[in-house]
């Protein structure tokens, strides 16, 4: 199995606070001008209300990692998130969130990748290739500090740090981790 320590994320201001982006595939892509395969970040909500960005050609999964946050979807209703939940909906429709918060959120382009997230648990985790994709990234994201452990190495993730995982040429791959706290896991094919 191969491990990478990524670099801190960039932040950036928004309206309603602030956008860490943790990771974003390829590394020549661009948020802005909405030419990426998938964007794993995390989001600092600080008012009380906001929209969120449109983004029609990506399906988001958005989790809470502190605070409290509702949101109203368009032709879905009223969602309430609850912390380490993933909640899955369409970028392209209008979603209007109520609280503050702090959460966790992977876009991912429609037609072109899949993926899922979840919360990390002590105890140990299979990473596998999913049928119909060339690569997979495997992102362990640690609002607080996790310990990682694999066959032949280790490390500490840092609070705020991602560490990427690959199962290399093998079709299945295991690590195991002792978060300290809050901590994801993104699983992305494309």
């Amino acid at each position: 199995m191969k491990a990478q320590l990524l670099p801190l994320p960039r932040i950036s201001r928004w309206s309603g606070g602030q956008t860490a982006e943790i990771a974003l595939w390829p590394p020549e892509g661009s948020y802005q001008r909405r030419d990426f395969l998938w964007r794993l970040s995390s989001a600092t909500v600080e008012c009380e209300s906001s929209v969120f960005t449109s983004l029609p050609d990506y399906n988001r999964i958005i989790a809470l990692l502190g605070g409290e946050l509702a949101l109203d979807v368009e032709n879905a209703g009223h969602i309430v998130l609850r912390p380490g939940e993933p909640y899955r909906f369409d970028g392209g429709v209008r979603v209007e969130s109520r609280g503050c918060a702090v959460d966790f959120n992977l876009m991912l382009r429609k037609g072109r990748c899949e993926g899922e997230v979840r919360p990390l648990h002590e105890g140990e985790i299979s990473l596998e290739r999913r049928p119909g994709f060339a690569h997979s990234a495997h992102l362990l994201y640690a609002a607080d500090p996790v310990m990682a452990r694999w066959d032949d190495g280790g490390c500490i993730v840092p609070a705020g740090g991602c560490l990427r995982l690959s199962a290399g040429q093998d079709s299945r791959g295991r690590f195991y981790a002792e978060p300290r706290g809050r901590a994801m896991l993104a699983d992305i094919w494309y």
